[in-house]
């Protein structure tokens, strides 16, 4: 089954970003010609008319941007979206809260890290954005798929997060995509022992297991959980 990978948020009877679910951008750690690495960034849908960025710091940064496209009926998939600087914040700074967008519409938001360089700004060209679809989200999840690459594994340990206000069930079956950027048919489905509960605001590590053993790549893989939240089930990617 194939799901779009850009929707930051995934919710019940909606799409919603699940970075929280769960998820960052992609950034690892691509060095731009300004020497900096480009910020990973977290999307948090705060209500029908905001969303809060969170990133990482990044060595060598004086001031971090925030940027948002314009809003749009379908979701952002082109590989440049034009984008708008909303704020800049200095070095010290880790989140921001975009507000006034429309509900249910769609934005394109990324975070650039820049610095002086010869009386000038100079900010990083590797800036992935992430789409997000505004509405009152139903289950806000942020799982973190483990980084790094390892052969032979059993498992998968995923660090899910319930953001939301009520109980998240984690169902056993679940689905590994060992290279979601460049193909979504091909996937490995694994599950975990038993179902769990995860209170509000509490987070668990979980272990998805495989009937035959998996290759783990932490920069292309990712994990797509089955979970129940107030009465209704849905899918949420995880992201490293």
């Amino acid at each position: 089954m194939k799901r779009k990978i850009l929707a930051v948020f995934m919710a019940v009877a909606v799409a919603v970003s699940m970075s929280a679910f769960l998820m960052p951008s992609e950034a690892s750690a691509a060095a731009s010609p300004s020497g900096l690495k480009e910020p990973v960034m977290y999307l948090n849908v705060q209500s029908s008319s905001s969303v809060k960025v969170r990133w990482n710091k990044v060595k060598g940064a004086t001031d971090y941007g925030i940027y948002c496209s314009a809003s749009s009926d379908e979701e952002y998939t082109a590989e440049s979206v034009p984008c708008n600087l909303v704020k800049t914040l200095s070095k010290k700074k880790t989140s921001y809260t975009i507000k006034g967008l429309k509900k249910g519409k769609h934005y394109a938001i990324y975070v650039a890290a820049g610095k002086y360089k010869n009386g000038s700004m100079v900010e990083t060209s590797e800036c992935s954005y992430r789409d997000i679809q505004v509405v009152t989200a139903k289950a806000e999840i942020f799982a973190v798929f483990p980084y790094g690459t390892a052969s032979d594994m059993d498992y998968i340990p995923i660090v899910v997060y319930n953001q939301s206000k009520y109980p998240l069930v984690l169902l056993k079956d679940a689905e590994y995509y060992p290279d979601i950027v460049s193909s979504e048919d091909t996937y490995a489905e694994c599950n975990l022992k038993t179902t769990v509960t995860i209170k509000a605001g509490a987070k668990k590590t979980v272990k998805y297991y495989f009937s035959t053993p998996q290759t783990i790549d932490g920069s292309l893989g990712s994990l797509f959980l089955h979970y129940k939240y107030h009465g209704h089930s849905g899918y949420a990617a995880s992201y490293n």
